[in-house]
């Protein structure tokens, strides 16, 4: 079976469901879901809300053209690959519309907080280590300048997309086991949620994609 295979029978899906399909499915919609109805799933809106010209065009031109620019670099230069708009659509995986999924949600964590982040750090706010997943995310953000000297000595960007794509899987990892909002570690964990922010959106800024600030 293929990975597209194997993900519609997880969401359950028939073998010759289709991409669209399968989005919506991810997405929680109903199969006869509207376009519409579909964006404003993703930008985190309500049935009734309403969503202007503006923010709808940079969602959709920061998807589109992520996803064929990101698909692009993650693949070595030194080898051919299958151009697939399924495969640069996927909502799961090495992928850009994964990743841009991912940092919206980073970011409305911050968000949500309420918390000033710079006035925290101005504050003398320091970061304390001591769970295992907040020192694994804390030594994969120091690996930032890392990526980039490898990306510049090789001339490959696909260890830009590699450490960016880690980067988003082991703050994943981070946040299932690591409360933020409400702990008692919530400041010195908010500036990990916002220093992984800040690295995603160099590294969307260094590939030439548009970062999405909520979902």
């Amino acid at each position: 079976a293929t990975i597209m295979q194997l993900i519609k029978k997880s969401l359950g899906l028939q073998a010759n469901a289709t991409i669209m399909q399968l989005i919506k499915k991810s997405l929680g919609l109903q199969a006869n879901a509207t376009i519409m109805q579909l964006i404003k799933k993703s930008l985190g809106l309500q049935a009734g809300e309403s969503i202007d010209d503006a923010e709808l065009d940079a969602a959709s031109s920061a998807m589109g053209y992520g996803a064929v620019k990101y698909a692009d670099l993650k693949n070595s230069r030194l080898t051919n690959y299958k151009f697939s708009f399924d495969a640069m659509l996927e909502l799961r995986g090495n992928t850009a519309v994964y990743l841009l999924y991912a940092h919206a949600r980073i970011a409305g964590i911050v968000r949500k907080s309420g918390v000033d982040i710079d006035q925290l750090v101005a504050s003398g706010t320091q970061v304390v280590v001591e769970h295992p997943k907040e020192r694994e995310l804390a030594m994969a953000l120091v690996k930032f300048p890392e990526a980039l000297e490898d990306m510049l000595e090789e001339l490959m960007p696909n260890r830009l997309t590699d450490y960016l794509y880690t980067l988003s899987e082991t703050f994943s990892s981070f946040y299932t086991e690591c409360k933020v909002l409400g702990s008692e570690q919530e400041q010195s964990r908010l500036l990990l949620v916002e220093a992984t922010a800040r690295i995603m959106r160099q590294c969307f800024s260094l590939l030439g994609i548009t970062p999405l600030y909520r979902i």
